[in-house]
């Protein structure tokens, strides 16, 4: 039997006690640098205290065929994204399956981002696939996702999401940092939280890296030893998007429409877009950063791994600015880590998506909920 249900009936009992509950996040990329599963045991106090614990965590990058399909997805009509949304479902049913079996964890619910392939908040649409029924049929654990799609109906971006958990979980950082497919920054500033969609990173990055027939470019390498394209630097760094005031997210349309296009119409080598493209990722994060509060800023996601680009934004950074780089799950795992988080508030009813990030027209707890027994 199939169960679906809104807020108001999704709430499940057992997150209502202070008691461990495990649950695993589920994250896929825009830049589609691989699929991350975490394992995380969360708890709450009575007052509202939350804190984590990875039990387990792995990444696998997409073999060749889900490569393929994810990367032209955007361009697939509704019918077929309706077979796609089932077949990556029972994917993710599969290698969360195969994940929780490995490591003998047994999980209270799944929390899954799914795959964002349409992001239009300004149209009113939003759509990651990966279908939660197929899912939850698969492993025979109730799943939570779909977490964007309520508050675009708000009137909100969607995006971003993982604020929640840098208030719940990393508090004691002076601002977060994710540079994933897209970067995004969050911060706490007059009692409230300013979070939004910076540049891109890794949707740029890994495209310009798979013209040369590598996955990504490690460590920035290849970017290192290009000269950069002052001309094409000028047109990004004029881009209309970084005049816009938060909130503001964003999405593969834009990085197709607006970006996507100026590097394909200039005639110059990879190493040099390369070394373009990381010039300019790490002039927009220095200039949004310095914004922000002094302080420690916690560095994650994939493009905290490319060392280049880190080593570009220290430059532009002053001393009041300190990046930190994590070790271990976190530096990878961070959003995977945060949707568990996500998936949990979901479960007991409270907010999880602040309208104060999104602008939507008030707080909510997003996200569909899924039962197949």
């Amino acid at each position: 039997m199939y169960f679906w249900s809104m807020l108001q009936t999704a709430i499940d009992p057992t997150f209502a006690s202070a008691k461990p509950e495990i649950v695993i996040g589920v994250m896929s990329g825009t830049s589609m640098d691989g699929l991350d599963i975490c394992a995380v045991e969360l708890i709450v106090s009575e007052k509202g205290a939350w804190k984590y614990k990875v039990l387990a965590s792995e990444s696998q990058n997409y073999s060749p065929y889900w490569f393929d399909v994810l990367n032209t997805a955007f361009a697939k009509t509704r019918s077929e994204l309706t077979e796609i949304n089932i077949e990556y479902g029972n994917f993710l049913g599969e290698q969360v399956k195969r994940f929780c079996e490995s490591e003998k964890i047994t999980p209270a619910i799944i929390a899954s981002h799914g795959h964002t392939v349409h992001h239009r908040p300004l149209e009113g649409y939003t759509f990651q696939i990966g279908c939660g029924a197929t899912l939850s049929k698969v492993t025979g654990i109730p799943v939570v996702c779909d977490f964007r799609t309520l508050d675009v109906e708000l009137g909100g971006q969607g995006a971003p999401l993982v604020p929640i958990a840098d208030r719940l979980l990393f508090k004691n950082y002076s601002q977060c940092l994710n540079l994933g497919g897209f970067a995004n920054v969050s911060y706490t500033i007059g009692g409230g939280i300013l979070a939004y969609d910076v540049t891109l990173v890794n949707v740029l990055l890994n495209r310009l890296a798979n013209k040369l027939g590598k996955p990504y470019d490690s460590e920035g390498s290849i970017a290192k030893h290009g000269i950069v394209n002052h001309e094409l630097l000028h047109q990004l760094e004029t881009l209309p998007y970084y005049k816009n005031a938060p909130p503001k997210s964003l999405g593969r349309e834009w990085f197709e429409e607006q970006v996507w296009t100026l590097f394909e119409s200039c005639e110059t080598s990879i190493e040099d877009l390369l070394a373009t493209a990381t010039r300019h990722i790490a002039l927009r994060l220095a200039n949004d950063l310095i914004k922000g509060p002094h302080g420690k800023i916690l560095v994650t996601g994939g493009g905290a791994l490319n060392t280049f680009l880190i080593e570009s934004l220290r430059q532009n950074l002053p001393c009041t600015h300190e990046l930190v780089l994590p070790k271990g799950e976190l530096i990878v795992h961070k959003e995977a880590i945060a949707f568990a988080l996500l998936g949990a508030l979901r479960m007991r009813g409270e907010v999880n998506t602040l309208s104060s990030v999104t602008g939507a027209r008030n707080d909510s707890s997003g996200g569909r909920y899924f039962y197949v027994q």
